[in-house]
């Protein structure tokens, strides 16, 4: 068990800061170097034993560590042993965005203050989908407001949690597998919820249509704990969300981007973050190059799948009913095209994140650790609370294999241990 004090790797567990589905998060500092506290992201010894899950977690820190972006939690170091998989991070200094909209400021937010928290999430979704990176699980409670060097609430917006991220070619085009419910409702695009092969960045944008309208109603267009109300949703039975009836006093053209964005035809949405900063800034995109993509790769690869299913486990602590994503990568190798969708959206000139990802994921090769428990710390802020890990999507029928083994060898052992003692 990992207490204060524990090490892991060469960093020393100082308390636990969030836990969620699929890891716990414990503020630690180096044991060596006079360095600022970092953050570092443990995954559950339960699901370290599964390779899949491994992967997955192989693949968030990759993306974490391969995009330079002030407005993207880096990983800075990865900690692998025989009994402990972990990432280390910036120890980011304030809550998640849903915590505020939630506790500190519940209700809606002015327009001037969501644009200026959404502003620079756009530009970091952006460098992400300019790398051909989809994040898929954009949400508040994957966006940390950093308070660390400001007085203002907002904070320095970071986002995290790039666990289902996927890119939309090349090493990580395959590790999701089809069929998987990726994304948290209502957040997920329409299309993820079908669970198509083909996804392009529009999922991203339909993501943070919602984060906009969360931030300016006060509330989400459906009940996300309510299956019939989500269902109904997607079926397209609530009819087309009206932000003018629900928020007041919106920009007319920020309005028509978050009307855009949460179109449910992909190919009516702007085609990437970095197209809605451009429609901020009065350029509206074309989406007719997005709707000749979507058709041509809808084409090549077949029908898309028509499955419904459920969410898994959202976050830390919320209830039962709120939902996450419910796939795991396979791995970096396996990188059969599993439905990425081409977009075109050329880089902005004055990106300063060019470079990319290593040539392959990391693998199991750096330092080691140990397991702790929590120790309530009032000085470690409520952060990476958003790390609410979605719950990992069960593979029984290994597991089943599993137990059969072992009961198997289980009875055999003890068949020998009385035929011993019979002789």
């Amino acid at each position: 068990m990992i207490t204060k004090g524990s090490t892991i790797g060469s960093y020393e567990i100082l308390s636990p800061v969030a836990a969620g589905g699929m890891a716990v998060v414990y503020r630690a500092r180096h044991l060596y170097i006079q360095k600022d506290e970092v953050a570092i992201k443990v995954l559950l010894p339960n699901l370290a034993m599964r390779e899949r899950v491994r992967e997955r977690f192989k693949n968030e820190a990759w993306v974490q560590s391969a995009i330079e972006h002030p407005n993207i939690v880096k990983v800075i170091d990865f900690i692998v042993d025989e009994h402990t998989i972990a990432m280390v991070m910036p120890l980011i200094r304030g809550p998640a965005m849903e915590e505020v909209a939630t506790e500190e400021r519940p209700g809606p937010w002015l327009c001037e203050d969501v644009v200026a928290v959404m502003t620079p999430v756009l530009d970091a979704v952006g460098c992400a989908h300019d790398h051909g990176v989809i994040h898929r699980d954009l949400k508040p409670a994957n966006v940390l407001l950093d308070r660390s060097d400001t007085e203002d609430w907002k904070g320095t917006p970071k986002i995290t949690d790039f666990g289902i991220a996927k890119m939309v070619e090349g090493e990580l085009a395959g590790m999701t597998g089809q069929g998987a419910l990726l994304g948290t409702w209502p957040y997920m695009a329409p299309e993820q919820y079908r669970r198509e092969e083909t996804m392009s960045a529009c999922v991203d944008v339909f993501a943070l249509g919602m984060m906009y309208w969360r931030l300016l109603v006060g509330s989400l267009p459906i009940d996300p704990e309510n299956a019939a109300a989500v269902h109904a949703f997607y079926a397209g039975e609530t009819g087309e969300l009206d932000l003018h009836a629900s928020a007041a006093n919106v920009e007319p053209r920020l309005a028509e981007m978050i009307h855009d964005a949460l179109s449910f035809a992909p190919g009516n949405r702007p085609p990437s973050a970095r197209a809605m900063l451009k429609w901020m800034d009065g350029e509206r995109p074309d989406t007719s190059s997005v709707l000749d993509a979507l058709d041509e790769s809808t084409v090549e690869r077949g029908e898309d799948a028509d499955v419904e299913g459920q969410p898994s486990i959202e976050e830390a602590a919320p209830g039962d009913g709120e939902s996450n994503d419910v796939a795991v990568p396979a791995g970096p190798e396996d990188v059969a095209d599993a439905g990425a969708t081409m977009y075109e959206e050329p880089m902005a000139e004055s990106s300063k994140h060019v470079n990319v990802f290593p040539e392959e994921p990391p693998s199991d090769h750096f330092v080691q650790e140990q397991p702790e428990e929590p120790e309530d710390d009032s000085g470690a802020v409520s952060l990476l609370s958003n790390l609410t890990e979605s719950a990992v999507e069960e593979d029984w029928f290994a597991d089943a294999r599993l137990f059969l083994k072992i009961g198997f060898v289980l009875i055999v052992l003890g068949l020998l241990t009385l035929w011993g003692f019979h002789e």
